[in-house]
C-alpha cells in the first residue's frame, strides 16, 4: 500500500521552465551548521551537521486533561492514537548516485521535570464524508507502556530525484530527529536541546553526460498529434529541445509487461540517453495510459477503487514499483522511492479541441504580470460535528496566509463562517484572475462542497471568464482529481475550459484525509495543501523561477 499522501495526484500543465546553474550539496534547512570532511582519497566523504532544537515548552492541550510539548522549529509527530511529540525533519542533498554508508545522530539527554499526559494524535477523517469517526482515542497498548515513545532518537531515509532549486538530480537524505522521549505509563519524559548529525557516503565517478539532448518529451495519442506538435514547436522556439512521440510507437518499440511499463521504460531511456528533464503526457487516461497503484485503505469500502491512478510512476524511475513481482504496483512492500527523477505533467485532453485549449493556455500564460500575485482562499467549516468554532478549512487558509504567503502577494478570503462562500461569489472572484486558488472542504469527482454556500460544480467552472489569467489550483478535498475514473472530473474541467479556469491543479484522485480542529495543518491532505504554496515561496526565496511543475 502506498502512503496516504501518494494517493494524491498532481495534474500539472508545464509552463515556463527554468534552467539554473549547479549548487553545492547543502541541507535544506538554514537552522544548523554543517561541513564536509573528506576522510580518504578513495571518494568516501562525511557530512557533519549541528542542529539546535530549543527548550521544551509545556502547554495545556485544547482537550481537558492533556498536555502538549512543543520545541522551537519542530513540528508535531502524528501517529493516530499515539502521543503527539515533537519531530525535527532535515533534508540533506548529496551528489546523485551517492551511496550512504552510515547515518548517526548523537546528543546529550536531560530529564524533563514534571509528569505529563500527552494528547493523542486525532484519527484521520475522510474529506468526502459528513460522518466523522471519533477524534481523540488513545492507543491502549502505547499509553499503558513503560517503554519510551517514540523509542528512537532518529530515523532516516535515502531517496534520489530532481532538486527543484538547481534542477539537478541529487541524492536526498531525510533525517527525522525525535527530541522528546515520553513514557506514557509514568508520564516522565527526557529531551535533547541540540544534536550532531553525521552522514558518511561514498561516490563513484558520474556517468558521462549525453552527447545530444531532448529536454522536453511529449507523449501523446495519434488523435492529438497536431496539438502536441504545436506545443513542441512553441517549446523549441522558447529555447528547449522538444520532441513528440506517439503512444503507439512506444508500445511497439519498448519492452514491458503492459502499456504503462513500456511508457516508463521509454521515459527512462530518454532520461539516460538524452538528459530529458520534462515529460508532458498529452491525453486523458484513455489515450495515454496511466499506472494504477494499490491502496489497501480503499479495499475496505466498496464505493472506492483500491487501484488509484498515479502518474508519479512515470516520474519516479527508481526500481520497478513491483518489487515482489505480483503484478500489483505501489504496495508498501514494493519499496517505492517516491521522489521524481523527471518532472511529469498530464494535459488530460480527450479531444483535439481540448488539447488546443490547453496548449493555448500555456502559450499565453504570463505569471510575471501583476495579476498573478494574488491568491483566492476558500475555506469551509469542514467537520461541524466536532466543533463549529474550529472550522478546519478556514483554519488551514488562515495558517497558509500567515506563514506561506509569498512576498508582494495579496489575498481574498471567501469563508463559510463569513457567509461569503457562495457559488456566485466563487465564480465572480475566480473570474478576476488569481495566481493561486486554494480550497479546503469536502468534495467529489464533479464538485467542491461549499457547506452552507452550496455545491460548486463542473458547470460553474465553465462559467469562469478569467481568460488566460489562469490559476494554479490546490484543493484539499476528496476525489476532485479522479481523472481516470470520471468522464470529466472537476480538475479536468478547470484545465480544459478555454475561457478561463486553471493552468494547473493539485488534488486527490481518491479519498483525502484530514485532522480535526487546529491539528488540520499537522499532516495528511491539508499539509500537502499548504506545502504546495510553501514550495513556491521557498523557490522564489532561493532565487529560482517557480513553475507548477517544480512545486
Amino acid at each position: 500500500m502506498l502512503p496516504l499522501t501518494m494517493a494524491l495526484i498532481t495534474v500539472v500543465i508545464p509552463v515556463a521552465f527554468c534552467l539554473l546553474g549547479n549548487a553545492k550539496p547543502t541541507p535544506s534547512s538554514q537552522a544548523h551548521e554543517y561541513y564536509y570532511n573528506d576522510t580518504s582519497p578513495s571518494q568516501v566523504y562525511e557530512l557533519i551537521g549541528y542542529v539546535e532544537l530549543g527548550t521544551p515548552v509545556i502547554l495545556k492541550a485544547p482537550v481537558a486533561g492533556y498536555d502538549l510539548i512543543v520545541m522551537g522549529s519542530t513540528k508535531p509527530y502524528m501517529v493516530p492514537g499515539a502521543p503527539i511529540v515533537p519531530v525535527k525533519i532535515l533534508t540533506y542533498k548529496l551528489p546523485y548516485g551517492a551511496k550512504v554508508e552510515k547515518v548517526e545522530v548523537t546528543a546529550e539527554v536531560a530529564r524533563l521535570e514534571g509528569r505529563f499526559r500527552l494528547l493523542p494524535c486525532p484519527q484521520p477523517q475522510r474529506l468526502g464524508s459528513r460522518r466523522p469517526a471519533p477524534a481523540y482515542v488513545e492507543n491502549p497498548e502505547i499509553y499503558g507502556s513503560q517503554e519510551p515513545y517514540p523509542g528512537r532518537l532518529y530515523e532516516y531515509e535515502v531517496h534520489r530525484g530532481v532538486d527543484p532549486v538547481t534542477l539537478e538530480r541529487v541524492t536526498f537524505v531525510v533525517v527525522r530527529i525525535f527530541p522528546v522521549q515520553y513514557v506514557p505509563a509514568t508520564g516522565n519524559a527526557t529531551y535533547i536541546r541540540a544534536a550532531r548529525v553525521s552522514i558518511t557516503y561514498s561516490q563513484d565517478m558520474p556517468a558521462p553526460a549525453p552527447t545530444s539532448t531532448i529536454d522536453v518529451v511529449i507523449i501523446t495519442n495519434e488523435s492529438l498529434f497536431a496539438a502536441a506538435r504545436e506545443l513542441a514547436s512553441w517549446k523549441n522556439a522558447s529555447g528547449h529541445v522538444a520532441k513528440v512521440y506517439n503512444v503507439s510507437y512506444i508500445l511497439a518499440n519498448y519492452p514491458g509487461s503492459d502499456p504503462p511499463e513500456k511508457i516508463r521504460n521509454f521515459i527512462n531511456y530518454t532520461v539516460t540517453n538524452y538528459g530529458t528533464l520534462y515529460v508532458i503526457l498529452l491525453g486523458d487516461a484513455e489515450l495515454v495510459p496511466v499506472r494504477r497503484v494499490y491502496s489497501a485503505e480503499f479495499q475496505e469500502w466498496a464505493e472506492y477503487n483500491p487501484y488509484v491512478e498515479c502518474d508519479l510512476y512515470y516520474a519516479d524511475l527508481d526500481g520497478t514499483w513491483d518489487t515482489d513481482g505480483d503484478g500489483i504496483y505501489g504496495e508498501l512492500e514494493d519499496q517505492v522511492d517516491g521522489f521524481p527523477d523527471v518532472l511529469v505533467g498530464r494535459l488530460p485532453a480527450s479531444t483535439l479541441e481540448e488539447a488546443y485549449a490547453m496548449v493555448a493556455k500555456i502559450e499565453n500564460y504570463r505569471p510575471a504580470n501583476r495579476w498573478f500575485r494574488r491568491i483566492l482562499l476558500l475555506g469551509t467549516v469542514t467537520f461541524p460535528e466536532y466543533d463549529p468554532l474550529s472550522p478546519e478549512g478556514e483554519i488551514l487558509k488562515d495558517y497558509l496566509e500567515a506563514n506561506y504567503l509569498p512576498e508582494n502577494f495579496s489575498w481574498t478570503k471567501l469563508y463559510e463562517d463569513l457567509g461569503n462562500l457562495t457559488v456566485d461569489n466563487v465564480v465572480s472572484e475566480a473570474s478576476r484572475g488569481y495566481g493561486f486558488v486554494n480550497f479546503a472542504g469536502h468534495g467529489n469527482t464533479n464538485l467542491w462542497y461549499l457547506g452552507a454556500g452550496g455545491y460548486f460544480t463542473t458547470s460553474d467552472v465553465y462559467a469562469l471568464t478569467n481568460g488566460y489569467n489562469t490559476s494554479v489550483i490546490a484543493a484539499s478535498a476528496c476525489l476532485t482529481n479522479d481523472f481516470a475514473d470520471t468522464d470529466v472530473a472537476i480538475s479536468e474541467a478547470f484545465l480544459i475550459h478555454g475561457g478561463g479556469g486553471a493552468i494547473a491543479y493539485l488534488g486527490a484522485a481518491e479519498v483525502a484525509y484530514s485532522y480535526v480542529d487546529y491539528w488540520v495543518t499537522a499532516g495528511l491532505s491539508d499539509e500537502m495543501d499548504w506545502r504546495f504554496l510553501a514550495a513556491f515561496k521557498g523557490l522564489e526565496e532561493d532565487g529560482a523561477i517557480p513553475t507548477p511543475g517544480l512545486m
